[in-house]
């Protein structure tokens, strides 16, 4: 049973934000022709589940969740320390962490990939062409080549506790996006548990009526009980679905993001758009570590921007 803490505030009015925890455009037939590779290599990704799953939400298991629902943080044996989720809806315990996390979501359990350290975001962003100075926690989409800035805004708007500064590219958005450039499994659900963990605060009082990752906690609650609508106190008929991006957002991209750089992207990108039937973007075809295609290579393809005196925007 949650404490009296937890449910003294059991009447205030809860609220579902449609700016978070979004869907990502389903197809690329939705997109315009300069983000399609993009918009496929998203939703193709093993990110996918996460960024395209859409369970129909119940607002009293939502509800019930966030009035009760508390963060432990627990001691391993080997002095390391781990967090879990409790919570009662419906009159019933349930309980996870990372692992039903990254289950739920269609993410590997175990075996990650480190996440990228400041010196590989700074590498990465140099990388891409970013056309300011390179703060780790004052980076901004406008200063990245349109495509980019989807992608940076798509992970976002999914992976984010957080409602408004979508300019403001996050450490975690980086993160996301460079394991995906290079076809890396990081530990997404840790990242999601720590984000809603901060969310949450150690009261009801500090964590607002918001309640943040309503498409994730859905997924994670279906996961743990498939009949969780049916529990006893549940109004199945109170439902709300996600919002998904709109295509809308690319005529904001192609009016806002006017960064003159040539598109940068990694080798693996490169070779996951060549699979796709798809009209490629001109892109700089440059690996990780930065060899360049032959400037014979380059003089094959007219169409490519003449690039800057900029050594990373050597002509293919």
């Amino acid at each position: 049973m949650a404490p009296k803490s937890q449910t003294a505030s059991s009447s205030s009015p809860l609220n579902i934000p449609k700016e978070t925890n979004l869907l990502t455009i389903p197809s690329e037939a939705e997109a315009n022709p300069r983000y399609k590779c993009f918009v496929r290599f998203l939703n193709t990704s093993y990110r996918r589940q996460a960024l395209t799953l859409n369970p129909t939400l119940y607002i009293d298991v939502l509800e019930g969740f966030w009035r009760t629902v508390l963060v432990s943080t627990m001691a391993r044996e080997d002095g390391t320390s781990f967090q879990e989720v409790s919570c009662s809806i419906g009159g019933k315990h349930f309980q996870f962490g990372e692992k039903e996390i990254n289950e739920a979501l269609g993410f590997k359990v175990e075996g990650h990939d480190q996440e990228a350290t400041d010196a590989q975001i700074v590498d990465f962003m140099t990388f891409i062409l970013y056309a300011d100075e390179i703060d780790t926690g004052k980076l901004n989409k406008k200063f990245v080549r349109r495509e980019w800035s989807f992608l940076f805004d798509a992970l976002q708007k999914v992976f984010l506790c957080r409602k408004t500064g979508w300019d403001h590219i996050s450490h975690i958005a980086v993160k996301l996006a460079y394991s995906l450039a290079n076809n890396q499994e990081i530990n997404v659900g840790a990242i999601i548990l720590k984000e809603l963990a901060q969310r949450l605060g150690r009261t009801v009082r500090g964590r607002g009526n918001d309640i943040f990752y309503p498409r994730f906690l859905q997924v994670i609650l279906n996961f743990l009980d498939a009949n969780i609508h049916e529990l006893e106190g549940i109004d199945k008929t109170k439902m709300a679905y996600s919002k998904s991006m709109s295509k809308v957002i690319f005529g904001s991209l192609d009016t806002r993001n006017q960064v003159d750089v040539i598109l940068s992207v990694t080798k693996h990108m490169h070779d996951t758009f060549e699979s796709y039937p798809l009209d490629k973007p001109i892109y700089h075809e440059l690996s990780w570590t930065g060899e360049a295609k032959t400037e014979g290579a380059a003089q094959s393809n007219p169409s490519l921007p003449i690039p800057s005196s900029n050594p990373l925007q050597t002509q293919l």
